[in-house]
Parts: structure tokens; sequence; C-alpha cells
């Protein structure tokens, strides 16, 4: 029935304007208002009911007070014995389908991306979800403005019970329908929602809870349709599309905007709890629309710190020829030195760490290198007590950059010749403090240099000196605190080594000798908040140590009044963003031992807390790599945590994804090299009862990876998840003697950890491995050394079965 030429109230229907499967759209004219509106009628069999009609008009009564510029406004709602109408702000322009055929520029996709999001905020902001969100529903007008359709009037129909099946080639805007998983095989006859199940969430296509994070999902394959131009998905028929949507198996986004790329799989997440707001969505797209301006800002900062060492290098040459010229313009080479010294310890010093912050150590590279070259050319004989005091500082900043970059050869050099001019000034003079503290920080930097070449004991060597060189000055100064921070750096860096070597029992003495100053510095000043930062770091390395003793609840004791730490750091400084992520790794750190201690439920919030935490984060500083490592680690943590499979493998594939775009920036980076073999060790673990042929594969991808890196740097508990990979490559194994094979791979892989095993994560899979070889006797040790520590773990020693498929 056309109700063109007809008059609804004070409406005169002018034209059709289309059809959708709530009825048609027509073109109007209000004549007592004297503008132009759209009416959509509402056919008979999808009227609402009283309930649902209230619940619509406060709804449409929100979005008319919001009156936001994205939202199309609801006028009125006019019922008729023929059909209810909806009167509804005309709206001139094309739907997003259509112009996304143009040569739309990547500029101009991002400008249509960040105002749909800020329309879907203003309505989130009043709790209305759109729950049909996709690009017929968004209107573009002429002058690029976007108009949000249909907001409530989906939520409204498909609440009212009734399940509306569309003929897809009559009826190109079928609405969103509840499906259950009973009602599929009706799909395949009746072709239905092949256009709204592309862009339905998957909690919508599962008949769960749609929410305002269903919105986001749906946004996400908008967004990825018009970046894209294809389909998020491609099942060839509705059965398959809807069980992908239930999986959320879109296809990958390559060749895509790196930020733009991360948005996308954040938003398609299959837990509605890991998706971005809109707000946050919209923030991240104006972030990525705003990058060129901020690379040309970051250029032009880049261009003055070029010119800014341009300069010093000319003062250094100046500088160089003026000493060789000594004798005929001595004041003027004193001059240019004074000068080129400060400009060297200037770029060193107070530049570095700006550099540091934005990857660019490498602009001093230059400076360094002729710095050093200059000051071998000025003689130290002919400099005063303070000039060669000042120039010992500014050699081992230059170390340290040299070190930072992983130049260890030259930064070992630096730190030499720092630690030889130390030496002689306190030979002059061994009551100057600023002397003796410099000798102390060369020792100490040669120390670091050692443990980086992986020679802990060498580097104890170095740390024991400094640690005697600060018992002395300390007995020398006894109420002075710097003298107290450097012995407490010292015995942790004595402990550090000691660790390093398998030498527990001093390490921990060690680490609880620096952890009694640190305290005690700590509580004298409370809102001093480096040295409350340094109280928690040790905290961590006394943990560290008691749980590789075996001693669970002294390092959860630790663990606690870590957390406890950072909780007042985060206090103090709730606005910053490095509180924040401390604060967020700490409840991770103590949730992994709740996890093994059986408190699972509170190592699970703990874990959620954390992940939240850095995801919004990350959600903020896109770019930032450790918070992309930390957002791997948590999805990896809960994931091997989580007892419903589907959403572990949902978060150990988010984990996997993360990481392995972590690598493409940097094959060579051991920590996130480890992490992707423990996610591929993960995956399997989860994977071996459901689908072995995957887990075979994932354990493989593992191995693959944790051999290189146990070859490069012997550790322990990376031999620990070799055998991990090994057990669940055996128990998924098919074949029994290939299995057997894995499994004596696995105590092979723990051989040459060094006796007694008292790490529960050697503990545990030697003895898992024993029992899977019917080798239970020989088990029972490592089992009641676990029960002796409160483990428990993922396995089941009570279930010799279950207790080698972890």
């Amino acid at each position: 029935m056309s109700f063109i030429g007809s008059t609804i109230g004070h409406i005169r229907i002018e034209a059709l304007i289309g059809a959708g499967g709530m009825g048609e759209v027509y073109r109007g004219f209000h004549e007592k208002l004297e503008r132009r509106v759209a009416v959509k009628t509402i056919r008979a069999e999808h009227r609402l009911s009283g309930e649902l009609k209230a619940r619509f008009l406060r709804e449409a009564r929100l979005l008319s007070k919001l009156g936001h510029p994205g939202i199309c406004q609801v006028y009125d709602l006019i019922e008729t014995p023929e059909a209810d109408f909806l009167v509804l702000e005309h709206v001139e322009g094309r739907t997003l389908k259509e112009i996304a055929a143009d040569d739309l520029s990547f500029e101009s996709k991002l400008q249509l991306g960040e105002k749909i999001a800020t329309a879907l905020a203003a309505a989130h902001r009043e709790r209305i979800v759109h729950r049909d969100l996709k690009a017929d529903n968004v209107m573009v007008t002429a002058e690029g403005e976007v108009k949000v359709l249909d907001f409530g009037i989906a939520r409204s129909v498909a609440e009212s019970g009734t399940r509306p099946i569309a003929d897809t080639k009559s009826d190109p805007e079928p609405l969103p329908v509840l499906i259950e998983p009973g009602n599929l095989g009706d799909l395949t006859q009746h072709g239905a929602l092949l256009g709204t199940a592309r862009a339905m969430s998957p909690e919508q296509a599962q008949g769960g809870r749609v929410t305002m994070a269903s919105d986001l999902y749906s946004l996400g394959i908008l967004l990825q349709e018009l970046f894209t131009g294809e389909p998020a998905y491609n099942g060839q028929n509705p059965v398959e599309i809807l069980m992908q949507v239930m999986r959320a198996e879109t296809l990958p986004v390559d060749g895509l905007d790196p930020d733009l790329a991360r948005l996308l799989l954040d938003l398609q997440s299959l837990d509605p709890r890991r998706r971005p707001t809109a707000e946050q969505t919209a923030a991240r797209l104006r972030w990525i629309l705003d990058r060129p301006q901020r690379q040309r800002l970051r250029r032009l900062r880049l261009i003055a710190a070029v010119a800014a060492f341009t300069v010093l290098l000319a003062l250094l040459a100046v500088a160089s020829w003026q000493a060789l010229e000594a004798r005929r313009a001595r004041s003027e080479a004193d001059r240019r030195r004074k000068q080129a010294e400060d400009l060297i310890g200037f770029m060193v010093g107070d530049l570095r760490p700006k550099l540091e912050s934005v990857g660019r150590l490498d602009l001093l590279d230059d400076v360094g290198d002729r710095a050093l070259a200059y000051f071998n050319e000025m003689k130290e004989s002919e400099l005063t007590d303070d000039e060669l005091s000042q120039r010992i500082r500014t050699i081992l900043q230059i170390g340290e950059v040299r070190l930072n970059q992983g130049r260890l050869p030259e930064a070992f050099a630096a730190f030499q010749r720092g630690r030889d001019l130390a030496a002689r000034l306190v030979e002059r003079d061994p009551g100057v403090e600023a002397w003796q503290r410099s000798r102390i920080d060369a020792h100490s930097w040669i120390g670091q240099v050692e443990f980086d070449r992986g020679r802990p004991r060498e580097a104890l060597a170095e740390w024991r000196h400094t640690l005697d060189l600060s018992r002395e000055q300390l007995s020398l100064h006894p109420d002075s605190e710097d003298w107290l921070d450097a012995l407490s750096i010292a015995h942790l860096n004595v402990g550090t080594a000691l660790d390093e070597t398998g030498d527990l029992a001093p390490a921990l003495r060690s680490y609880r000798e620096s952890l009694a100053i640190t305290r005690r510095l700590a509580e004298k000043y409370p809102g001093d908040l480096p040295r409350q930062a340094q109280l928690a770091a040790t905290l961590a390395w006394v943990s560290n140590v008691l749980e590789g003793q075996g001693d669970l609840q002294g390092a959860l004791a630790e663990r606690q009044d870590h957390l406890h730490v950072f909780e007042k750091l985060a206090a103090m400084e709730p606005a910053n963003p490095a509180r924040r992520q401390e604060l967020a790794t700490a409840r991770g750190f103590l949730a992994g031992l709740l996890a093994i201690l059986g408190e699972r439920a509170q190592a699970r919030a703990l874990y959620e807390s954390g992940l939240a935490t850095i995801s919004d984060l990350a959600a903020k500083d896109s770019d930032n790599a450790a918070l992309q490592r930390w957002l791997a680690a948590f999805h990896g943590a809960i994931g091997a945590l989580d007892e419903d499979s589907f959403r572990a493998l949902g978060h150990l594939k988010s984990s996997r994804e993360i990481l392995t775009r972590l690598l493409a920036q940097d094959a060579t980076n051991a920590d996130w090299r480890f992490q992707l073999g423990l996610c591929h060790r993960r995956l399997a673990s989860a994977l071996v009862e459901r689908d072995p042929a995957a887990a075979r594969r994932e354990a493989h991808r593992a191995l693959e990876i944790l051999h290189p890196l146990v070859e490069e740097v012997p550790d322990e508990l990376t031999r620990g998840q070799i055998a991990e990979a090994e057990i669940v490559l055996g128990t998924a194994e098919e074949n029994p003697r290939e299995a057997r094979v894995a499994w004596e791979r696995a105590l092979a892989a723990l051989a040459p950890c060094r006796r007694p095993l008292t790490h529960w994560k050697l503990v545990d899979p030697w003895a898992r491995a024993l029992f899977a070889l019917d080798r239970a006797e020989e088990a029972r040790p490592a089992v009641e050394r676990l029960r002796r520590m409160g483990y428990v773990g993922l396995s089941d020693y009570n279930d010799e079965k279950r207790g080698i498929s972890r």
C-alpha cells in the first residue's frame, strides 16, 4: 500500500525514498512546522508492544534532547489503524555504503570514522544502544557530515518478540534477530541475515546480552569494510557467515596503517570487555588523523637537535685546533674549551633522556665519538681538579649512552677510562665525596657491562668492590643518606649477580640487606617517589628469589607489599600513566603467584584489572611497545588461567597477534621472543583435548622459538618452558612411541638445571614428564616438594592422566 499523496497528521507524504525490513520510507512535508521530514512506516506485523513503545519513545526523547549533529533525530511516533509512522529528521545525502565506492582519501575515511564514533559516544552516554550499526544506517551529507540513522528503532523491534525473516532479494535491509543455535537450519532455507549478520557482534549472533560494546564490534566491521573495500567475512552463505561472526573470525587487514589495524583488532575482540569504548575509539582515530602534524613537529624538533649537534661539533673542532695552538691563544682556547665541555655535558646529560624517550639515541653517536677524541687531545694534566671531575661525569654519561645502544665494548672502554681518571682524583684527595662517588659509579657500570655480556661472576667482582667502597664511605659519613643509598644499590647488584649464578641463599641475604636500608629510607620519606619505587623493585627481587627457592608463602607476602607500594605511588600521582602501568603490572605479578596457590578467582580479578588499565593506556599511546608487550602478557596469563576454552583461546590468540606485530618491528628482542614461545605453548595446552593436531603445531612452533633462545642465553626457566612444550606435544601425539620420545625430551631439557630442583616451574614439568613415562615412583618426591610449597597450579597429581595434559 502506497501512502504518497496522503496526509498523516500535519505531514503531507510527497515521495517514496526507499523500503526496508520495517516498511517504506517516505519524504514528507510538515505543514505546521514548514520543514521536510522523513516518514518511516512500521508494518502491522512489526508494531511495538505498549512497553516497548514507551521505551522507544523515552530513548527518542533522550536523543532529541541530545541534539547531536551526528545522530538523526526522531520527532514523533504517529499511530493510525493502517500503520504506525515514525517521523524523522530528513537527511539529504548518500549512505556510507554508497559513498564507500568513491575514491576517498585515507584522511577522509578517518574523519568519517571519527564522526561515527563520536555520535555513538553521545548515545552511549545516555545508555542507548544502536544494535544495528552498519554502512546502510549511516548517511553522509554533501558537506561530509555524518548522520547515524535508526538509533533505538532496531533495538525496540528486535525486543518486541517478533523474529522477521526476510528474503534478501527483495529486502535489502533485514533487521537484526536473536538467533538460537537450533535455528541455524532455517537460515539456509530463507537466506536471512546475509546483510545484517555481517555487522552483528558475536554475542548478538549467539543470542547473548547486547551492550554498548556490541555497537563497537559493529563499528569495527564497518571501518574494516570502509578502509579495505572488501567484506570483513568470507562466508559463502548465511550459515557460514553467522558461524564466523560467532567466533569473531574476520579476514586479516594486511596492508593497512599499523595503528588503524591495531584499533580494528581491538574493536573486533571476541570478548566485549576488551573492546575500546566509543570515546576511546574516536580519540584513537583522531590520534591517527593528527599523526602527520605530530610527525612534522617531531621532524622540526629533530632538525633543531641536529642543528645543535652541528654547533657542538664545530665547537669541538675549533676547541681542538685552539688546544694545539695553545701558546698563541691560550685564553681563547680556554673559553672555547669551556664552551665545548659544557655543551658536551648538556648533550649527553640533559638532552640524552629526551632523545632516549623518542628512541633517537643514535643522534648522539657522533657527539660521543668526537667528544672522546677531543678529550684525547686535551690532556687531563692540563685540567683543574674540578674540570677533571666534570670530564669524568661526562665520560660516564657517554658510556651510558653506548650501553643503552647495546654497544658494549665501547661502553666498557668509556667506563674503564672514567674509573682510571676517578682513581687518579681520589689519590689526590680521598676526602672528596664526589670523587669517591664517581669511582664507585664507574665500577658499578663496568659490572653492568659484564653482566650484560653474560659474565655474572666478573660482574660480581666489580659489584663486591663497590659494596666494600660504599661501606668504607658510610663508616666515614655515618649520617649520610647518599651513602646509605649507594650501599643499598651495591647490595642489590651483588644479589643480582649471585642470583644469576644460582647462589640463591647468599643472593637472598644481599637482597634483604638492600631491602632493610631501602625500607627504612622509604618509611622516613613517604612522599619521595624514587625511594618508594626503589623499595618496590627490591621487594620484587626478594619475592622472585623466595619463589625460586620454593618458599611460595614468603614470596606471596613480599609480593603483597610490592603491590601495596605501587598502590600508594599511584595514589600520589593518579594522572601519571607510568604509575598506572606499574600498578597494573604489580597486580599481574601478584596474580601469577595466587594462581598457582589455588586462589584462582582472586588471581583472575587482578589479571582483569591489570588488563583493563593496560588496554586503556595502550589505546592512548598505541606506539608504546612496552605497553603492547604488557597487553600481550595479560592476555596470555588470563588465557592460561581461564577454564572456558573458548574464552581462553580468544585471549591467547590476542596475545599471539600482539607479539607477532612487535617482533615484526624487532626480531632480535629476546623478551618478546620468549613471550611468543610461551604463548604458543599455552595455545598448545588449550588445544590439546579439542584439537590435538593444532596443539602439535603450536607446540612445535613454541619449540622452534625457545630452543634458539636457550642456546643464546642459557636460562633454566626457558628450559622449563621447553619441557612444558614437549609434554604437551607428547600428550597430543597419536603415536604412543612418538609420545614417549617427546616426554623423554622434556626430561632431557631439564637435565642441565641445577639440582635439587626448587622452582615450581621446573619441578612441575619434571614430575609430569615422569608420570607420563609411567615412572610414578621417581615423580613422588617432586610431587611432595610441590605440596609442601603449597603449590596447586593447573595440574591434578591425583589423576595422572590429567597431570600430563596441562
